[in-house]
């Protein structure tokens, strides 16, 4: 739950500032854009940069 709280913080203040849905909508596609790359890379290059540790020692 507390993992929530920033992004919770930052949707809201940018309502109230703006006054506007689309702005945290936009910040909340952009996060969301973030985590699904962020995933995509961390399953797509795994095997290499476990290849890489394992080399290292």
């Amino acid at each position: 739950m507390s993992l929530l709280v920033l992004p919770a913080l930052v949707f809201g203040v940018s309502y109230e500032y703006t006054d506007n849905i689309v702005v945290p909508s936009l910040i909340h596609g952009f996060y969301n854009a973030t985590l699904f790359t962020g995933l995509y890379v961390s399953v797509v290059y795994a095997d290499q940069a476990a290849q890489s540790a394992l080399l290292a020692l």
